[in-house]
C-alpha cells in the first residue's frame, strides 16, 4: 500500500470517528432498503447492468461524475455524493476521499462531501487522450502500481483544491 494511500486511510479513519462523536450513532438512512437485497431471489443482479451513480440514486443519494486527465493522458472518472440522503445544508461539508463500499454512504450522511476514487484502467477509467487500451495495449498497459498511487492521487486530489 502505498504512503499517500496509508496517509488518506488514516487522515479519513480518524476524521470519521471524530465524527461520530458528534452525530447520535445509528443505522445509515439507507440499511432498510439495502437489507433485504439478499432475501429477494435474484434482486442482487438488478445492480450488475447498473452505472455506480444509478445505484447511489437507487439508494435515494446524488450523484455526479467527474473526469481528470492526468500528466500522461490516462482519463480517470470520479464519483461524487454531495450530500446524504437527507439534503443539502449550508454547512461546509468536510471531504472524504474513498474507495467505493458501503462507507461511502455512512460518510454522506454524517455531512461529508464524498469522492470516490477510480483508478487508470479500471471499468470506470480504462479511457486515454491518445491511446487506445484495445489496440495500443501494449502502450496503454505500460504502468506500475507507482503510478496509481502517487500520479493518479496526485491528479484527483487537485481537483478537489
Amino acid at each position: 500500500m502505498g504512503l499517500i494511500n496509508i496517509c488518506c486511510t488514516l487522515a479519513i479513519s480518524i476524521l470519521f470517528i471524530n465524527s461520530l462523536n458528534a452525530y447520535e450513532i445509528r443505522r445509515p438512512a439507507f440499511y432498510d432498503k439495502f437489507k433485504n437485497l439478499g432475501n429477494a431471489p435474484g434482486s442482487i443482479y438488478d445492480y450488475e447492468d447498473m452505472t455506480v451513480p444509478e445505484i447511489i440514486q437507487s439508494f435515494g443519494y446524488p450523484a455526479e461524475v467527474h473526469h481528470v486527465t492526468t500528466e500522461d493522458g490516462y482519463i480517470l472518472e470520479l464519483h461524487r455524493i454531495p450530500y446524504g440522503v437527507n439534503g443539502p445544508s449550508e454547512e461546509v461539508r468536510p471531504v472524504a476521499f474513498l474507495q467505493h463500499g458501503l462507507l461511502t454512504y455512512i460518510m454522506a450522511d454524517a455531512g461529508y462531501d464524498v469522492w470516490l476514487n477510480n483508478v487508470r484502467g479500471n471499468v470506470f477509467s480504462k479511457n486515454h487522450t491518445t491511446l487506445d487500451p484495445h489496440v495500443d495495449k501494449e502502450e496503454f498497459w505500460a504502468f506500475t502500481s507507482c503510478y496509481l498511487h502517487f500520479k493518479d492521487s496526485y491528479t484527483r486530489l487537485t481537483l478537489l483544491t
